[in-house]
Order: structure tokens, then sequence, then C-alpha cells
């Protein structure tokens, strides 16, 4: 078997490959006499039918499943072999095969090739590293929201101020007859905080089969809330506008948990318990542990800043990420080969998308290849290698985010979430494994970036975190 290499530029090329009989005669000729013992054959005992009828039989679908196997594995072994660096995979080119006739074949693979590029990280390039100010008011808003989640609720019979009003919501509109209808109905609930000034009065002193009309787009003016509020996705919610009539149902009263003992306890608030410290040649002895402490009200604030800085120190350093990932691909020139691409997506999706859906979403792609070529550049030349701590590192974070997410905010033992780091790694068939792999990946080669360009520090409120981040 023959491979050779054409470069029709520095980005595309083909792969031909020339097959002789001889490449796969041995193992064609066992197959055939392989089938010819075990099949049942009529007018033959076993293993005495003619090869002639065998060949006639099963020939055509044995050689073709000897060439694709030699050729595939001939192709892959190549490429490794001349450390082509590719984009995609090798696109095989059309070819009429007379599979049953011919024994000598001709295949052609198209395929793309990472050029070479320059890119800076250098001290140079400055950019903002953005630094959350968290005051008071961000500690007693979600202290407040904890109060509201583990208070108590009440059924008034009239609305008050940051009540829930349910009920059904409807818009009428007349149908070709000209008879009015239903255009929308939903039964839901309002929750009156979220309401606009202008529009939030009409929900206030309400009782149950009261009715009234509000203007949706003024009551809601932010299209994803009005969404969460109608149980839409935000692109349907932003088609609702006019007026509107609510039925109300009833009314629901969120009273907030009072700030004692019985609140600390509910949000496993307790003050950490120190290890006994065993000393040299003293053996460690199982004792009962105490009932942990709980925390006061000043300590309570203390730990919730601390957690509260935590999490947007974390939620800083995402957003720095993003605009540094941004700037360093609109500022890198890779030349791609675009109608390369295009027919790989369009190979490797066979059937799943269209040929103008691909090409809508070409942009996106092409950011997304840039940027898995400059993370494999970028830790390449930084010497970066992930590693299996890398790996369990990210998976640990993975597992207490769904522990999070379950309600369970408490930290486990080190062994233990190890353990389930290790088996969630192990999931799914290994595809977690890869997905961490690549957060991995990500974290480390936006680490080498963060610390080779020049950040300087960018504080901002809380509102002006959550605005830059709405608009990206």
């Amino acid at each position: 078997m023959e491979i050779k290499l054409e470069k029709k530029s520095e980005t595309n090329g083909f792969i031909h490959v020339s097959v002789k009989e001889e490449d796969y005669k041995a193992k064609f000729d066992k197959k055939l006499e392989d089938y010819r013992k075990q099949a049942s054959i009529k007018g033959f005992r076993p293993g005495k039918a003619p090869m002639s009828l065998v060949k006639k039989m099963i020939g055509k679908e044995v050689r073709m499943d000897e060439v694709n196997d030699i050729v595939t594995k001939g192709v892959s072994d190549y490429i490794q072999e001349e450390k082509l660096d590719l984009l995609g995979a090798p696109v095989p080119q059309p070819k009429d095969t007379n599979w049953a006739k011919e024994t000598e074949f001709e295949f052609s693979y198209e395929i793309g090739l990472v050029p070479n590029f320059d890119y800076d990280i250098s001290e140079k390039v400055v950019a903002d590293n953005y630094k959350i100010d968290i005051t008071t008011k961000e500690v007693d808003t979600y202290i407040d929201n904890l109060r509201t989640r583990f208070g108590s609720v009440e059924n008034p019979e009239e609305s008050a101020k940051d009540d829930f009003v349910y009920g059904e919501i409807f818009q009428m509109s007349k149908d070709e007859e000209g008879n009015e209808t239903k255009s929308f109905s939903v039964e839901t609930l309002i929750p009156t905080n979220k309401l606009a000034e202008s529009q939030v009065d009409k929900f206030i002193g309400v009782k149950g089969g009261d009715s009234f009309t509000f203007d949706m787009a003024e009551a809601l003016p932010n299209e994803r809330e009005r969404g969460f509020a109608l149980g839409l996705e935000k692109e349907d919610a932003a088609k609702l506008s006019g007026e509107f009539t609510m039925v109300v149902e009833s009314i629901t009263r969120r009273i907030p948990a009072e700030l004692d003992e019985e609140f600390f306890k509910k949000v496993g608030a307790y003050k950490p318990v120190e290890p006994k410290l065993v000393t040299e040649g003293e053996e460690a002895q199982e004792e009962e542990q105490p009932e942990p402490e709980v925390m006061n009200e000043e300590e309570f604030r203390n730990e919730i800043m601390t957690r509260l800085k935590e999490d947007y120190d974390k939620e800083g350093q995402a957003l720095t990420d993003i605009y540094l990932r941004r700037d360093l691909i609109e500022n890198t020139k890779i030349d791609l080969p675009d109608e390369f691409l295009k027919r790989w997506l369009m190979f490797a999706n066979e059937g799943k998308f269209t040929a103008e859906q691909i090409e809508e979403e070409y942009p996106e792609f092409i950011k997304e290849m840039k940027w898995s070529l400059l993370q494999n550049r970028i830790l390449k030349d930084k010497e970066v290698e992930i590693t299996r701590e890398d790996i369990l590192a990210e998976a640990r974070k993975e597992v207490q985010n769904m522990m999070m997410r379950m309600g369970g905010g408490m930290q486990l033992p080190e062994a233990q979430m190890d353990n389930m780091a290790e088996s969630f790694l192990r999931a799914e068939d290994g595809k977690h494994y890869q997905q961490i792999a690549t957060q991995a990946m990500r974290q480390r080669s936006m680490q080498a970036i963060r610390e080779s360009v020049t950040l300087k520090d960018k504080v901002v409120s809380e509102e002006e975190f959550a605005k830059i981040a709405e608009s990206l």
C-alpha cells in the first residue's frame, strides 16, 4: 500500500492511497476459507463448496471490508508518523468502486492542516482584572433571601407590598370571524417585588375573585423576568405586550424567619470544630465529637461576607477570562481553510444540518476552533501538562457544585470527596472524564494567559457587574 501527501496550500491538501491486491489478499483469502469451512451451502458438504462459488456469494463484501480496514488504519498511522496536525478529520472523496471486479484501488482524502500563527500574551497586553466590591448591602440581601427561604408562608385575604399574587393571566383578541377569544392564558404566581413602579399598585390591595387589567411590557420590562413569571422562554415572553387581564385566585405572603438560634441551625451556621491534635507517640482514640456551637449574628454575617467574597472573586475572574479569551481570538490572525471546514462539518454531521444552517453557525464554530488552537499552542509553548491531579481537582469542584445544587452545602472530608470525584470521572463510560479534562485544559490555559499579560484591577459594584455580565 502506498500513501502520498499532496499539499495544495499551507492549510489544505489530500492524502492519496493506492492499494494493491497483495496488500489485503492474505486476510481476504483466509476469511473466504473460514466461511467455506463453516457455511452450510445447499448441494455441498461443509468445507467442500467451490471457492469460486464462495467468492461469488461473499467476495464483494469481504473485499470491501478488508480494503476499508487497511486503508483506515494506514491513513491513521500515516498521519501519526508524519506528525500531521489536522483540522477536523480527513474527508473521503466520492468514488465509484466495483468491489466485485476490481482488485486494485485508489482513494483520496481531503484534509485541513493547522497553520502557523503568532499570538501575543506578553506583558505588553493590558487587560482589566474585574473585582466586585462587596458591601454590607450584598450581605443583607443574601441573609434576607435566606430568611425568606426558611421563613413561614401565609395566605392573607388582601395583597400587600412584596406579596405573591396567584391567578389566571390572559389576553383577549378577535378571531377571523370577529369574535373575542383568549389568545394567551396562563395560571401563574406574580411576585410584586419584581413589578415596575408604574404597574405595581394594580397588584396591591386585591383579593381572591378580583380582576384587573395591566400593561404586560410595562409591568415586567425585563424580558427574562417576564419569562420566569409566565413560565416561558425569554424569546417567547418578549413577544407579549399590550393589555392583559388577571383574575386573582389567592395571595401568598412569606414571613421572614427571625435571626435566632433556630434559624442559624436551619442554615447550618455552626462554628468550625477544631480537630484534636495527637502528639507524637500518642495513639488516636475515638471520642464522641462535641455538638458544634451555633454562630451568633455577627459571626454569621462575617461568614456570609467571606463566602460572598470568595464567590464574587470567582465570578470576577470568570468575567476577566471571557474578555481575555475574546480579545485573544479577535487579535490573533489564523488563516483557516474555510471551504474545507464547511465540507468537513457537512460530512461529520451528515443529515443533522443543512448547508444553510452550517453557514449560519460557522462564525461561532470558527471562534471555538481558533480558541482550541490557541489553547493547544499556549499549553505547548508554556510547557504545561494536564495532569491527573488537575483533572481530579476539576472533578472535585464539579461534585461540590452538584451537591450545592441539590441543597447540600457542606464540605465533605477530603477522602470522601476524592472517592466521589473518582466515581464521577468513571461514570457515563468516560464521557465525564473527557468533559472534565477539557475543563482542566481551559483552566490551565487561562491561568497561563493571566500570568503572562498585565492585569489591572477594575473594581465594580455588584450592580455594575450584573449589567456587564448580562450584556455579554
